[in-house]
C-alpha cells in the first residue's frame, strides 16, 4: 500500500519502507513474515530485459529448489533412504541442476573478468 509499504523515488518507482523491508518488527522480528510474505516484484527501472532474465531464472530456480527440498524431506521423514541420495541428486541435475550450476560459473567467471 502507497504511503505504508512503499513511497515514489524522484524517477517515479517505488521505495520500500521500513515496514516493508523488515516487517515492521525490526531485524529482531520472527521468520513468519516470510512464511506469509507475497513473491518479491521483479522491478528494474529502465532494465526490462534484467526483468526478462530474473523471471527466468526463477522459474528454473523455483522447480529445483522445490524438488531439492522435497526430496530432503522425504529422506527426513524416512520415505526415501540415505542411501537414496545419489539418485536423488541425479535426478535433480538431469531436471536442471547441471544447467543451473554451468550458468553460475560462467557468470563467476565473467564476473571476475570484469
Amino acid at each position: 500500500m502507497e504511503g505504508t509499504h512503499f513511497t515514489r523515488g524522484t524517477d517515479g518507482g517505488p521505495v520500500p519502507t521500513q515496514l516493508a523491508t523488515w516487517g515492521g518488527d525490526g531485524p529482531r522480528m520472527l521468520p513468519l513474515y516470510y512464511v506469509s510474505a507475497a513473491p518479491q516484484a521483479l522491478y528494474y527501472p529502465d532494465q526490462p530485459e534484467a526483468v526478462k532474465l530474473q523471471h527466468a531464472w526463477t522459474q528454473v530456480e523455483v522447480a529445483l529448489t522445490q524438488h531439492r527440498e522435497d526430496a530432503i524431506k522425504d529422506v527426513i521423514t524416512g520415505r526415501k533412504k540415505l542411501s537414496d541420495w545419489t539418485a536423488v541428486v541425479q535426478d535433480h541435475l538431469r531436471k536442471g541442476g547441471r544447467q543451473a550450476a554451468e550458468a553460475l560459473a560462467r557468470e563467476c567467471e565473467a564476473a571476475q573478468k570484469a
